[in-house]
């Protein structure tokens, strides 16, 4: 029988431990996301558990006193493990915020880019619920180009914080990799330009190194990297259709959010339409995922420049 008892109390003990581990995990992911507990919540779940505690241990005495009420085991052992989970969770939560001092989550709200609303509302659950992560980004240039098997869309770095621009190559298959610049600057200007690109190209891959008649040569960044990497490039995205767009003066604007983000405007093509790319992450390192695009109608069209060649 005692054993029995034993085993009783150390299954309700390790059922309490995981109950807060459980209230753990999600505590830190609302954190994670700006969204943060707030110190009065806190408050009602501790009352809760207290009262719910007492509440048990009340009508454990009525039943042994009167023989009336009746409560199942699964009941009692539940409402113990519930209560003791929800006391324990907020001693954790005490210990973090008092003893370690730990700042309160930033709860600031963070609006939308108007002109990204429409497609936010569109893709709210995808991109997460609790809005962005930051505020929207103008991105003082960007270059735009249609391939055989994909859309290149390469963002300029913010260079004062020390970061290099990144490749974001949207496959026709809805999917889509983040690339970090490879650097064309400097010396090695010639891969914006598409006869010396054709040549080097011809002289690693010979005749494969020949884009068809109709067709054009990577660009800058894009072309370094099918340089280098044949064949995660080549096959890839296929060759460029001849037109291409460089945008500058901050016209492309991007904005990050829980599970993904958010860019635009870019031009259909030669028209006044325009389209916001939304892609969402497949995994914590976010450099994967899903893309899709939607009408941009807010937006004064970006013009569009030829791309240097210098």
């Amino acid at each position: 029988m005692r054993k029995r008892k034993n085993r009783s109390r150390l299954r309700r003990v390790v059922a309490a431990i995981a109950t807060t581990l459980g209230a753990w995990v999600v505590k830190e992911a609302f954190d994670r996301h700006y969204i943060g507990v707030p110190d009065w919540g806190v408050g009602v779940v501790g009352a809760i558990a207290i009262i719910l505690w007492l509440s048990l241990f009340w009508s454990h005495a009525e039943v042994k006193k009167h023989r009336q009420l009746v409560y199942t085991r699964a009941y009692m052992s539940l409402g113990i493990f519930i209560a003791t989970g929800a006391i324990l969770g907020g001693i954790a939560w005490v210990i973090t915020r008092v003893v370690t001092k730990r700042p309160a989550p930033n709860r600031i709200e963070l609006s939308v880019y108007p002109p990204f609303e429409p497609a936010y509302k569109h893709n709210k659950k995808a991109l997460g619920a609790s809005g962005p992560e930051e505020m929207e980004q103008p991105v003082r240039q960007a270059y735009h180009a249609e391939h055989e098997h994909a859309i290149a869309l390469w963002l300029e770095g913010d260079k004062e914080a020390g970061g290099g621009g990144t490749i974001y190559v949207l496959n026709r298959d809805s999917n889509w990799t983040g690339v970090n610049d490879p650097g064309v600057g400097g010396k090695e200007n010639y891969w914006r330009d598409d006869e010396r690109v054709i040549q080097k190209l011809r002289e690693k891959f010979g005749e494969r190194g020949i884009p068809p008649h109709d067709l054009s040569p990577p660009y800058g960044p894009v072309a370094k990297a099918w340089y280098e990497s044949p064949k995660d490039w080549r096959e890839w995205i296929g060759w460029r259709t001849p037109w291409h767009c460089h945008y500058q003066n901050f016209a492309v604007h991007i904005q990050r959010f829980p599970n993904g983000l958010i860019i635009g405007p870019v031009r259909w093509g030669n028209e006044d339409l325009l389209r916001l790319f939304i892609l969402t992450y497949t995994n914590d390192q976010r450099i994967d995922g899903k893309w899709k695009q939607e009408d941009d109608l807010m937006s004064n069209p970006p013009k569009c420049d030829p791309p240097p060649t210098k």
